[in-house]
This record gives C-alpha cells, sequence and structure tokens, in this order.
C-alpha cells in the first residue's frame, strides 16, 4: 500500500512539473493598430468622424485607432446648434501601417471653401534669432478685404503698461507665403496675448476702426513666446457682426493660429 501511495505521489509531481515547464506560446490574434488624430482647422465646432466597421459616427479630438491596411475614413462638420444636421466635408482612404501615428490638420476656412488636410511640418523650419518671430499668415476673410492686406500686430507690453505696436506683417493674399522675420517682445514683458488692425497695403491706413481679437502666443510649456507661426484671417457671417462684406452681409472676423511651434 505504501508503494502504491509513493508511486502515486512521484507521477503527481511529474505531471505537475510537465505542466508549469510548458513552453509559453505567442498569440497570433492580437492586432497591433496604428494611430490617427484630425485636428480641426475648419469653419465647424467641432468634427465627426465615420470609420469603416463602425456601426456608428465618432467624434473624438484624441488618437483614434486604426487597423494596418486600407481605412476608409469620412468626416463631417457639426455646429453649435444641435438642431443642425452633420455637415458632409471630406473623405479619403488612408493606408495604415501598425505602430505608425498619423496626424492632419483639416483646414476649411469658410464654409465654400472645399477643405484640405494638411501636415504640419513647422516644427521643421529653423529659429528665429532672439527678438523675432517667424510668422506666415494668410487673408482668407475675402469677403471683408478682398484685396491684398497688411496686418498690424501688437501685444501688451508690461514695461509700457500699454498694448504697444510690434511689427506688420505686409500683403496678405488669400494663400499661405512663405515665413517672414518679423520682431517680438521678450516673454518678461508681456502676457504673449495678441491683438491685430487690418491696413491698407498702400497707404497704411486702418480698414476698419475697430481692433482684430488675436490669439495668445505664450508657450506656456517653456515660458516663452512660440518662434514659429502660421496665421490666419478668418471671417464667418453673422447678422450681429461687425464687419459688413461685400455681398452685404455682416461678419465676425478673427485672426487665428493654424501652427504655433
Amino acid at each position: 500500500m505504501k508503494q502504491f501511495l509513493h508511486f502515486t505521489l512521484v507521477m503527481i509531481i511529474l505531471l505537475t512539473s510537465n505542466t508549469s515547464c510548458k513552453k509559453e506560446t505567442a498569440a497570433d490574434d492580437f492586432i497591433v493598430f496604428g494611430q490617427l488624430k484630425i485636428n480641426n482647422a475648419t469653419s465647424y465646432s467641432a468634427l465627426r468622424f465615420g470609420l469603416e466597421g463602425y456601426p456608428k459616427q465618432i467624434q473624438s479630438t484624441d488618437f483614434m485607432k486604426l487597423e494596418p491596411g486600407a481605412n476608409k475614413l469620412q468626416i463631417w462638420g457639426i455646429t453649435e446648434d444641435p438642431a443642425d444636421k452633420p455637415v458632409f466635408l471630406f473623405d479619403s482612404l488612408l493606408q495604415v501601417e501598425a505602430t505608425q501615428t498619423y496626424e492632419f490638420t483639416l483646414f476649411q476656412p469658410d464654409e465654400v471653401t472645399t477643405p484640405i488636410a494638411l501636415v504640419n511640418t513647422q516644427a521643421a523650419e529653423s529659429k528665429p534669432p532672439a527678438g523675432f518671430m517667424k510668422i506666415k499668415a494668410a487673408n482668407f476673410a475675402t469677403h471683408c478685404f478682398p484685396r491684398e492686406v497688411d496686418l498690424q500686430l501688437l501685444m501688451m507690453d508690461f514695461s509700457l503698461g500699454d498694448i504697444t505696436n510690434v511689427d506688420t506683417i505686409p500683403q496678405l493674399k488669400a494663400a499661405f507665403d512663405s515665413y517672414g522675420l518679423y520682431q517680438t517682445l521678450d516673454a518678461v514683458n508681456t502676457d504673449g496675448y495678441t491683438i491685430f488692425y487690418i491696413l491698407d497695403p498702400v497707404t497704411h491706413e486702418r480698414l476698419h476702426p475697430d481692433f482684430i481679437f488675436g490669439i495668445d502666443l505664450m508657450n506656456y510649456t517653456t515660458g516663452k513666446l512660440y518662434e514659429v507661426v502660421t496665421l490666419f484671417i478668418y471671417e464667418k457671417q453673422n447678422n450681429a457682426g461687425s464687419f459688413t462684406g461685400t455681398d452685404g452681409n455682416k461678419y465676425d472676423v478673427a485672426v487665428k493660429a493654424l501652427y504655433l511651434d
């Protein structure tokens, strides 16, 4: 009896040992995704996405996971009015590689212009010398300002305790040109917030008495002003707007940043 029990115990130990030492095998059914992010630079307040394989449209400002291979992407614009239906804007077939990250900006300065997908290559632009900023800008407020305009940049100067003229970006047209070198203030003397005036490029007189709200040029991560900037003048129809277009409609006009580096 003792011999039988001894034999049984040895067999249990051997079986347990073989099971625990069995070599693990890698699962072959996991998917390694690519990632996609679309930044909204359209005339719509938000974007909604349709992806092949997803039954419903999704709205996201974060990175979305995409399976490797061809992915059919569709994009709709959403207004601030919940009663408005999403407006179809863009579709594309994306070739996605596993582990790769893709980031685009969907740019549409107004509801009429066909949106385009842009990749930000601005970070590779060489940095300007101290006291300067590289800026390129375009005028897409073509109902309010149909011709080329100058854009006067002003910032709060703490050393003077007042808004001060910093520099003027000349001859903006309805397309982005190359970067220009413009003066700026030291981050110690300004909070980085800007306002703008639209000027006639010949007479340098203001084309509208009111200033245009601008953007914050302070990089709060570094504590310094951004060094390379892409801006555009933007208009949106509003019956209470203070700008009158050539079509007789009222508009809000603002200067927006497409890229800040």
